[in-house]
């Protein structure tokens, strides 16, 4: 699938028939997204490996709960985050920090120096977590390419 935008509708017609004609004007993401990319897939260990098939970046929407404080390694990108037991969502695709149920800005609960794609070829995803502390991630791939 790709990503568009309506940026605007002219040259709107009626004809005698009651039938509407139109130009539709749009702004298209260059990519094609995979629909496989948009399987939620569960990082089920601390030290777990994903992998892009595609020869592009894909821009991930990761989503994290527990309590307390944790650090994310996806490859070299490092994100500290801060949890009080409300699923939080890292959304790259919109640069983004929000409370799931809400969509609520969070960033204050997320110190990173970006957020992280996924690049060609195999990911560590590593993170750090207190004993006991329960702790979930899911990630959403958004596989895509030319």
């Amino acid at each position: 699938y790709q990503r568009a935008v309506c940026t605007g509708i002219t040259n709107v017609a009626v004809d005698t028939k009651g039938a509407v004609s139109a130009t539709i004007n749009f702004n298209c993401d260059p990519f094609l997204y995979s629909k496989s990319g948009l399987t939620e897939i569960e990082v089920n260990s601390n030290n777990y490996t994903i992998t892009n098939r595609e020869k592009w970046d894909a821009e991930p929407i990761i989503k994290v709960n527990g309590n307390g404080v944790f650090t994310i390694t996806v490859n070299t990108d490092v994100i500290e985050i801060t949890l009080d037991g409300a699923e939080i969502t890292i959304d790259k695709p919109n640069e983004d920090v929000y409370y799931t149920s809400t969509g609520i800005s969070c960033n204050d609960k997320i110190s990173a120096a970006r957020l992280p794609v996924l690049k060609p070829g195999a990911n560590e995803i590593t993170y750090s977590t207190g004993l006991g502390t329960d702790f979930t991630m899911k990630i959403i791939p958004n596989w895509r390419r030319l």
